[in-house]
């Protein structure tokens, strides 16, 4: 199952952005801005 959240909040331990996040099961697969407008497999 996946799951996408979309202008989520990220934050490291250097800076803090907003990206788009991708969870397929439990992980997070990915997490970059406008990943909403890529094709998913």
């Amino acid at each position: 199952m996946s799951l996408l959240i979309k202008n989520g909040t990220i934050i490291s331990a250097v800076n803090k952005y907003q990206a788009d996040i991708l969870i397929e099961g439990e992980k997070v697969v990915a997490t970059e801005p406008g990943l909403i407008n890529k094709p998913m497999n």
